[in-house]
C-alpha cells in the first residue's frame, strides 16, 4: 500500500469509516440468530455466512481505498480465485439459493446501511476537498444492500474480474443468431 493510499484511508477512517464499520458490526450482531438458524437448517454450508459478509464489508467500510468488491460467482466463473486473500473468503456465498435467501433477510438492515452511506456521501460532497470520499461512499452503498456473496479483493483484481465479465457478456451479444430454416 502506497503512502498516499494509507493517508487517504486514514482520513476516510477518521471522517466516516469508524462509524460505518461500527454499523456493520451492529448488523452482524443483530443477524447472529439468523445465521445460527441457517446453519441448523442447512448443515452443508459454513457457519456465520452473514456475519462473515458483515465483517468483510466492515473492513471495506473502514479502509476502502485500493480495494474492490466483486461477487464470488464472478470469481468462480472467470477462474480468477488464485489470489490468497480471495481464497480465504471463497466460502461466503457458495450456494446461490441460500445466499439469495440470506440477502433477502438482510435487506431491511442493508437498506438502512445504504441510507447511512448515502447520507455520509451527501455530507462529504458538501466540501470540494471531500468530494472523492463522497463518491466512494455512494459506491459502498450499493454493496451494503446485498453483502452475502460479495468478496473484498484488491482493486486490480476487481477491475480484472469486471473487465473479463464484460468481455464475456459482450461476446454473447456478438454471436450471430441462427435463424430457423424456412419451409418452402
Amino acid at each position: 500500500m502506497s503512502q498516499l493510499t494509507l493517508l487517504v484511508n486514514v482520513l476516510w477512517f477518521c471522517i466516516v469509516g469508524w462509524w460505518l464499520g461500527i454499523a456493520w458490526a451492529i448488523g452482524a450482531a443483530i443477524y447472529v440468530p439468523i445465521d445460527i438458524i441457517h446453519h441448523i437448517i442447512s448443515r452443508d454450508l459454513q457457519r456465520w455466512v452473514i456475519v462473515k459478509a458483515c465483517f468483510e464489508m466492515a473492513r471495506l467500510s473502514a479502509m476502502p481505498f485500493e480495494k474492490g468488491v466483486v461477487h464470488v460467482q464472478l470469481l468462480e466463473d472467470l477462474d480468477l480465485e488464485k489470489d490468497k486473500e480471495t481464497k480465504s473468503v471463497m466460502a461466503i456465498g457458495q450456494r446461490a439459493i441460500s445466499g439469495r435467501m440470506l440477502n433477502f433477510l438482510w435487506m431491511p438492515f442493508g437498506v438502512f446501511l445504504a441510507f447511512l452511506f448515502i447520507i455520509g456521501g451527501l455530507v462529504l460532497c458538501l466540501f470540494i476537498v471531500t468530494i472523492p470520499f463522497g463518491l466512494h461512499a455512494f459506491r459502498l452503498a450499493e454493496a451494503s444492500i446485498w453483502p452475502v456473496g460479495m468478496v473484498v479483493v484488491p482493486r486490480e483484481i476487481a477491475d480484472e474480474v469486471r473487465k473479463a465479465h464484460a468481455e464475456k457478456q459482450l461476446a454473447k451479444f456478438r454471436q450471430p443468431k441462427k435463424r430457423p430454416a424456412t419451409r418452402k
